[in-house]
């Protein structure tokens, strides 16, 4: 159970990015190349990093994933509130909380 949740914020993270950049409720136009390149550089690939960190137990990948995708996360967080995207801020936020030793 304790390995789910820990993988649980990545995952959803990217999930969240994922519905941002090809299935957005809140508007029908399509996001152009540049933003999706955007999304996934800093919100993508830091849960990724995160999500790699977790077997191979090393907390320099989890912070070096959290940091980055920390300004990107309060900006889709914080720009549209009330919104969907306030969520990558609860799960962003659990990053420093995932165990990576001791599992």
């Amino acid at each position: 159970m304790k390995r789910l949740l820990n993988r649980l914020p990545p995952v959803a993270t990217i999930i969240l990015a994922l519905v941002f950049c090809f299935a957005n409720p809140y508007t029908s136009k399509a996001l152009n190349g540049s933003t999706v390149v955007i999304i996934f550089v800093a919100l993508i690939l830091p849960a990724v990093l995160v999500l790699i960190s977790i077997p191979f137990r090393n907390n320099m990948l989890k912070s070096i994933g959290f940091c980055l995708s920390l300004p990107c996360g309060l900006y889709l967080g914080l720009a549209g509130i009330p919104s969907y995207w306030a969520l990558i801020i609860v799960f962003i936020a659990f990053y420093p909380f995932i165990k990576i030793r001791g599992q």
